[in-house]
């Protein structure tokens, strides 16, 4: 089974951690449906402080209020290869990415 990043983790989280699980050798736990670290619960990492203690989609999409349009061109100019691999579509056509990129590093 060739394994690539599936947005769905936050939609589907069981059938997705199984899937890696499987593509990983490793017994599947419904643990891994919990955030943790080393074992301990941990209410997961945001920027608008909501406690998570489970997998959620409440921030997916979200990107477009947390970074600038320049952001995200100079982010697709440098990955825009890589993003559809990994079920992100590229939201800036290619001279928008490449102006931003030049302005960046200019």
């Amino acid at each position: 089974m060739n394994f690539i990043y599936n947005p769905l983790i936050t939609k589907k989280p069981h059938d997705t951690m199984k899937n890696i699980s499987e593509f990983l050798g490793v017994e599947y736990d419904p643990i891994l449906l919990k955030p943790t670290i080393f074992g301990k619960p941990w209410k997961g990492n945001n920027f608008d402080g909501i406690e998570f203690d489970s997998i959620s989609d409440v921030n997916v999409g979200r990107w477009k209020e947390r970074i600038l349009e320049k952001e995200a061109q100079i982010i697709e100019f440098h990955f825009d290869t890589l993003m559809p691999d990994f079920g992100y579509s590229l939201e800036y056509d290619e001279t928008e990415r490449m102006n931003s990129a030049c302005e960046h590093y200019k």
